[in-house]
């Protein structure tokens, strides 16, 4: 990753968003394909490139974020992309809970139960699939590159460096 984002910059981004996209819509071909008698290793997959693609997305977002942040301010910042973050999760998980309970029935019968839950699953995949569609045109209002922070050295650095106190000579 270190080396992705430096070279191709919100690229890398949208790929993770994506490759997210992807998964989520294989998640979604999975459920319709199988429905209840879909096994845990067929789960797996899709999940794997949900992952894939989050992790194209976290990390590098947060260096692309922190990369326009004073290096004085950085600490808070990254707090405070931390809590965005839970309460990002939070929020996302509170509205796909809305989605998938509002596709199941109130007066659903026990016999139902299985087949409206995997109507319900796919109607909140279909949602997230949306989202994953609008965040990745969202990525192209950030900057193509972060900027580089340099240490020391650098044209942007010469005549800032502090001197060496006399003790420590």
């Amino acid at each position: 990753m270190q080396k992705l984002v430096p070279r191709f910059g919100r690229k890398v981004l949208q790929a993770g968003a994506l490759v997210m996209a992807a998964g989520v819509l294989l998640y979604l071909w999975e459920a319709g394909r199988y429905g209840l008698g879909i096994a845990p290793w067929q789960m797996a997959l899709p999940l794997v490139v949900m992952g894939m693609g989050m992790g194209l997305i976290v990390a590098p977002l947060t260096d692309a974020i922190l990369s326009e942040v004073p290096r004085e301010h950085a600490g808070a910042a990254s707090g405070l992309i931390n809590t965005v973050m839970q309460m990002g999760n939070a929020l996302g998980l509170g509205l796909v809970s809305v989605v998938f309970f509002g596709v199941v029935a109130d007066d659903v019968t026990p016999a139902r139960i299985g087949p409206e839950y995997v109507d319900a699953f796919q109607h909140a995949l279909g949602w997230v699939a949306a989202v994953l569609g609008a965040i990745f045109l969202l990525m192209f209002a950030l900057p193509r590159r972060p900027a580089q922070h340099l240490e020391g050295g650098g044209p942007e650095a010469a005549g800032t460096q502090e001197r060496e106190p006399a003790l420590a000579r």
